[in-house]
C-alpha cells in the first residue's frame, strides 16, 4: 500500500549475506507484483511462488517437503491458498514450496513471456481460469492437473531413484 518494505534483521544475517540478498529480492518482488497488478492483486500462491522463484529459494528442503507432501497426498488445491496460507507452519511451508514448484512448471512450459502475459491478464481483472485460457489456451484446472502429474513424477520417483542409486554406490 505504501511501497515500503520493513525488515527486522535476525542475528545471523551478518554471517550469511546471500540470505540477505535472497530476502531483499523476495520482498522487492512482492512490491513489484503489487504495483504491477493493482487494483487486482494476484492469488497469494502466485505472488509467493514468483517471489521464491526470483530469489532462488527453491532448495533441497523444498524438494523434500514436496516429496513428502506428494507421497502422502498433502498438497493444497490452489483454490484453498488463493487468499492466504495455512496458519500451521508445516502446512504453510508446503504451500510456499508448492507455489514455487508451480511457477517453475509454468515458466518451463510456457516461458517467461507466458508468465508475464498471465500476470498482465490477472492485472486486467481476469479470473485465474480466464487468464490461463488467454495465455495458454487451457483452463487453469488442466494446467494444475499437468503440474500435479509432474510433481508426482519428479517428487516421488526421482528422489527415490537417486536415493537407491546413492545407496548402491556407497555399498559398492
Amino acid at each position: 500500500e505504501h511501497n515500503l518494505i520493513t525488515l527486522a534483521p535476525p542475528d545471523d544475517w551478518a554471517s550469511t549475506p546471500s540470505r540477505v540478498n535472497q530476502t531483499m529480492i523476495h520482498e522487492y518482488s512482492h512490491l513489484a507484483m503489487w504495483n504491477a497488478t493493482q487494483p487486482h492483486p494476484p492469488p497469494r500462491w502466485l505472488d509467493e511462488g514468483i517471489a521464491l522463484y526470483l530469489a532462488g529459494e527453491s532448495d533441497m528442503r523444498g524438494i523434500m517437503t514436496l516429496t513428502v507432501a506428494a507421497a502422502f497426498g498433502n498438497l493444497h488445491p490452489f483454490d484453498t491458498i488463493t487468499r492466504s496460507f495455512p496458519r500451521d507452519k508445516s502446512r504453510a511451508i508446503v504451500a510456499y514450496y508448492q507455489s514455487v514448484s508451480f511457477v517453475n512448471y509454468f515458466i518451463d512450459t510456457y516461458g517467461v513471456m507466458g508468465m508475464n502475459r498471465l500476470i498482465k491478464n490477472l492485472a486486467d481483472g481476469e479470473t485465474m481460469d480466464d487468464a490461463c485460457r488467454a495465455t495458454t489456451g487451457l483452463p487453469f484446472f488442466i494446467i494444475e492437473r499437468e503440474w500435479m502429474k509432474s510433481v508426482r513424477f519428479w517428487y516421488n520417483w526421482v528422489p527415490i531413484i537417486v536415493t537407491v542409486l546413492n545407496s548402491w554406490i556407497l555399498v559398492t
